[in-house]
């Protein structure tokens, strides 16, 4: 629902004011849409996060493990977690970004998924799935620089006073998670408006 609301503010910036705030815009798409209103469009993000992460994680540990390997060192510097994380947000998001352009427009219009397909290739051409890719990666770069960079050093730090051998809960690990998030969304959030 969050979701929902952001990308609305992104394509007008004044529904925020004529709702009277983000639990007005929340009340006009549940009176207006139901509460099935709320999560348009996020099958289409699960569709896109999915894959993204996915294939995140797999280029950071990779590039971390080659690292690692041809180097003298047993935990990356920061900015070797800074450029690993870059390059990992970069891929996953070129990935699936045509995902994203359709989640944005279905989630800005209000139209069904298959009509607003139809609407885009017909009137735009399938480019248009393409269309802000290069905005999308000067805002993902620095997300994943922040995020990956905050993360690593959280869990590096917390081996040092643990010890290396120290299993890792649960807790401290989504703390961890939480932590770069917020760092990496406050950090690009001027670049995502």
């Amino acid at each position: 629902p969050l979701e929902r609301a952001k990308i609305e503010y992104m394509l007008d910036s004044s529904t925020m004011a004529r709702d009277g705030g983000l639990v007005g815009t929340l009340t006009r798409i549940w009176r207006k849409e139901g509460p099935g209103g709320w999560f348009r469009g996020n099958a289409l993000n699960v569709a896109r996060i999915a894959p993204t992460k996915a294939v995140e994680l797999f280029i950071y540990d990779k590039f971390k493990a080659t690292i690692l390997k041809n180097e003298d060192q047993t935990e990356l510097t920061g900015g070797q977690r800074m450029l690993g994380g870059s390059v990992a947000s970069m891929c996953g998001t070129a990935l699936t970004h045509p995902i994203d352009t359709l989640r944005s427009r279905v989630s800005g219009t209000g139209m069904p998924m298959g009509e607003c397909w139809a609407a885009l290739v017909a009137n735009e051409g399938y480019g248009a799935l393409w269309k802000g890719l290069g905005a999308n990666m000067v805002r993902v770069a620095p997300y994943g620089a922040i995020n990956y960079a905050v993360y690593d050093f959280c869990k590096a730090t917390y081996r040092r006073v643990y010890g290396e051998k120290a299993k890792m809960a649960a807790l401290p690990t989504m703390c961890f998670g939480a932590l770069a998030g917020a760092a990496a969304q406050t950090g690009v959030y001027p670049l995502e408006m």
